[in-house]
């Protein structure tokens, strides 16, 4: 801190006049401080705090919080980290008790529950611009919707892992009216409306709106190990004689594997010539994506189906890099989860959770687990017409091929103000009556 931040706060700490507790931990990262997802945007003088902190000893009783935040999230994942002092009492922040064993309350949940202020921020910003008449174009993102659906699903869907009927029924303030936390999803998207209200309200004659989102929403109840199951399904081995638990790509015998994961669904072949130490050769390579689509599509977990699509790369991308090569900037397959599955979140990082059977031998650990993550909605790697997105407008509107895409945003733009559209787009430009 500044000199005079030392002066003002050690004194009084020493003094046993202040307390302070330590927001580093979070959910997700827990306390690996590389995968720090709170960040802090600059607002003139102040900064914005949006996150989640967890294990916050004392913070109930705490006066200030020394707080990790992520202010650039365009550096590497080591870096672009912040230390605030953040006072305990502002607006907005929501102290809550994770009681002990004996029922103590000494750890505290930190959830910084700054939707309402986020959106009224936003919708602020849009009316103000929507007044002056400045503009050709006029771009608002709302990413509220998105945030609330990802946190609260556990409190709206009663068949998720985490749904817990007196916690869903607690009575909470929310823009200004009582609504209870299961009802937190329909809420926000009520706010929605009305912000869509006021911009179709203040519309000119000749003024165009479109209204898109890039995706859907669904309940993530359980996750796939997807390398758990390749091993299952025989394109993964694990090495003989594995002393170790920990898992991982370091479990993999290379030499008798044909495809990992990595990603939110992506399927790399162990491609001989791309990979290390690859064996599938390029002329074997589209027969072994096609098995482990068809199995894909037919894995069942309790009696459910789990995968809704499996697309293989090749077939869609387009682009100066050719398949097979290390160049080549995509995965080899994608595969699209069905509504209320997705990728367990071990192998988003290339997980392969892996245990002892009575034997003592190491061995994968069951494919499919619940997903007990506060983090109970998604949209990420599910098949994208399970998860499907909205478009709206302002005016009677047509496509060439009867379809909408998000990919139609920017050709239409460009086309209503004139601008030529550069030959690389992949869509042409919607039709207005």
């Amino acid at each position: 801190g500044t000199e005079a931040q030392r002066a003002f706060h050690i004194p009084r700490i020493l003094a046993g006049e202040e307390v302070w507790c330590q927001g580093f931990s979070e959910p997700v990262a827990g306390s690996d401080l590389a995968g720090l997802q709170t960040r802090a945007e600059r607002d003139g003088d102040d900064y914005v705090v949006n996150g989640h902190k967890i294990w916050t000893s004392f913070a109930q009783v705490a006066d200030y919080c020394e707080m990790l935040v992520r202010t650039d999230p365009n550096s590497s994942k080591h870096a672009g980290i912040s230390w605030l002092i953040m006072p305990m009492d502002l607006d907005g922040i929501d102290v809550r008790p994770l009681p002990t064993l004996e029922g103590e309350g000494e750890f505290s949940e930190v959830f910084l529950e700054d939707v309402e202020f986020t959106m009224t921020f936003r919708r602020k910003l849009m009316q103000r611009m929507l007044e002056d008449e400045d503009w050709r174009v006029l771009y608002s993102v709302f990413s509220t919707t998105d945030r609330v659906q990802h946190m609260m699903y556990r409190f709206y869907d009663p068949a998720h892992p985490m749904y817990d009927a007196e916690e869903a029924a607690r009575k909470v303030t929310f823009f200004g009216e009582e609504i209870e936390l299961r009802d937190a999803i329909p809420a926000i998207y009520r706010q929605m409306d009305s912000i869509v209200g006021e911009a179709m309200e203040a519309l000119r004659d000749d003024d165009t709106l479109m209204l898109c989102a890039d995706h859907g929403f669904t309940s993530y109840r359980r996750g796939m190990h997807v390398n758990n199951w390749l091993a299952s399904e025989g394109f993964l081995t694990l090495k003989e004689g594995l002393d170790s638990t920990a898992g991982g790509f370091a479990a993999i015998d290379w030499s008798k594997t044909q495809a990992y994961s990595l990603g939110l669904g992506m399927v790399f072949l162990n491609l001989e010539g791309r990979e290390p130490a690859g064996i599938v050769k390029l002329d074997d390579a589209r027969g072994v994506l096609e098995q482990i689509q068809e199995r894909f599509l037919a894995a069942e977990d309790e009696g459910r189906k789990v995968g809704s699509s499996a697309t293989i790369i090749q077939d869609v991308y387009e682009g100066p890099m050719a398949w097979g090569s290390k160049d080549y900037p995509c995965s080899d397959l994608m595969l699209g989860f069905a509504e209320f599955y997705r990728v367990s979140w071990s192998t988003v990082g290339g997980g392969l959770p892996v245990t002892r059977d009575d034997s003592n031998a190491v061995v994968p650990k069951p494919t499919y687990s619940d997903n007990t993550n506060l983090w109970s909605g998604d949209h990420a790697s599910n098949d994208p017409n399970v998860v499907t997105g909205i478009f709206f407008c302002s005016r009677k509107v047509t496509s060439e091929d009867g379809a909408f895409s998000v990919m139609d945003i920017a050709p239409t733009v460009l086309s209503r103000l004139g601008a030529p559209l550069p030959a690389a787009l992949d869509r042409p430009a919607l039709s207005f009556d």
